[in-house]
């Protein structure tokens, strides 16, 4: 499904909303059949863009799921789950994802570490062929004592 079905901005509603308000107006001055139907067709619109949105999961809402995913297990501990939404091509600081996962277990887990990704928007999402997406975001890694390390990753 198209992106702009499955994942359309405010923008997409308010045009649909003002198209659908400025067809009633029409028909209120008019009072016929073809109006009408203009104004049906004009207030299904917003309707059905609404459906596909919420009914179709886009690729950018499933990067958003993933990482949230990769945040709730991260601060519960399971590396496993949290790296396995890391492409097998990331590096960090000239680490591979292994190496990154496995300096970054045990600095989590003695400091008593918590980890926040946030800043993931439409602006830092990267559409790839074949229908890939790369999104960039901040990781922050907090612990007791320490400062806040943020970190930005894609």
């Amino acid at each position: 499904m198209p992106t702009f079905l499955s994942d359309p901005t405010l923008t997409h509603y308010i045009l649909l909303v003002v198209t659908a308000a400025m067809f009633a107006f029409v028909w209120s001055r008019r009072r016929d059949r073809k109006s009408r139907i203009f104004l049906l067709v004009a207030a299904a619109l917003p309707l059905l863009l609404f459906v596909c949105d919420f009914a179709v999961e886009s690729p950018r809402e499933q990067a958003v799921r993933k990482i949230r995913d990769m945040e709730r297990t991260a601060n519960g501990r399971d590396w496993a789950g949290t790296f396995k939404h890391v492409s097998e091509k990331f590096k960090y600081d000239g680490r591979t994802k292994s190496a990154f996962q496995t300096a970054v277990a045990p600095l989590a887990t003695g400091h008593n570490a918590s980890v926040h990704f946030k800043d993931f928007d439409r602006d830092n999402v990267f559409h790839l062929p074949n229908d890939q997406i790369r999104i960039g975001f901040v990781v922050q890694f907090s612990a007791p004592g320490f400062e806040l390390v943020p970190a930005y990753m894609e």
